[in-house]
C-alpha cells in the first residue's frame, strides 16, 4: 500500500469485483464488436486484445504496467510488445471504462513510453469511454492533460481511420 501510495496516482481503492474473465463486464459491448469484426474481415487484420490485472497483489489500472510493478511476474511490468506496436501504427483509437481510472492510466502510460510525437496519433473516442461515477473531475483532467500534450478527440460518429 506504500508503494501504491507513494507513486502518486490514487488513493487505495477496494473495488468491488468487476470486469472478471467469464462475466459481460470483460466483454466488449455488440455494437463495438460488430465494428471490429468487420474491420478484421475487410482488413484481414485481429484484433490485439489486451487485458492485465491478473497479478492479485498489485493494482493495475493501465494496460500497460502495475502500478507497482511486481520484479517476479512479467505480466506487471511495461508491456513493450504493445507499446511498440502502438509506436508502429501511424492512428491509435483509444476507448474504454474507465475515462477516470483505467483508461486515462493506460494512456498516460502510453504517452509517457511512446514521446511526443506518439502522442499526437492518439485518438480518444470520448462518447464510447466515461468515468467512474464520482470520479468525474479526474476524467475532467486527464482529458486536459493529453490534450496540452496533443492528444486529440473524437465523436464515434466523427471518427474516420
Amino acid at each position: 500500500m506504500q508503494a501504491l501510495r507513494d507513486h502518486g496516482r490514487y488513493t487505495l481503492t477496494i473495488w468491488p469485483p468487476h470486469c472478471l474473465v467469464g462475466t459481460w463486464g470483460h466483454g466488449v459491448i455488440p455494437v463495438v464488436a460488430q465494428a471490429l469484426r468487420r474491420w478484421e474481415e475487410t482488413g484481414f487484420a485481429r484484433v490485439d486484445y489486451v487485458t492485465k490485472g491478473h497479478n492479485p497483489w498489485t493494482e493495475h489500472y493501465s494496460a500497460v504496467q502495475a502500478d507497482v510493478p511486481d520484479p517476479a511476474d512479467p505480466g506487471t511490468q511495461v508491456n513493450t510488445r504493445l507499446i511498440q506496436t502502438l509506436k508502429n501504427a501511424d492512428l491509435v483509437a483509444l476507448s474504454g471504462q474507465a475515462l477516470s481510472h483505467c483508461v486515462a492510466n493506460t494512456v498516460r502510460d502510453i504517452a509517457d513510453t511512446i514521446g511526443a510525437d506518439g502522442v499526437r496519433k492518439l485518438v480518444l473516442i470520448e462518447d464510447t469511454s466515461s468515468p467512474v461515477p464520482g470520479f468525474e473531475e479526474l476524467a475532467r483532467q486527464f482529458l486536459v492533460d493529453l490534450r496540452q500534450r496533443g492528444m486529440r478527440t473524437a465523436r464515434a460518429a466523427e471518427f474516420e481511420c
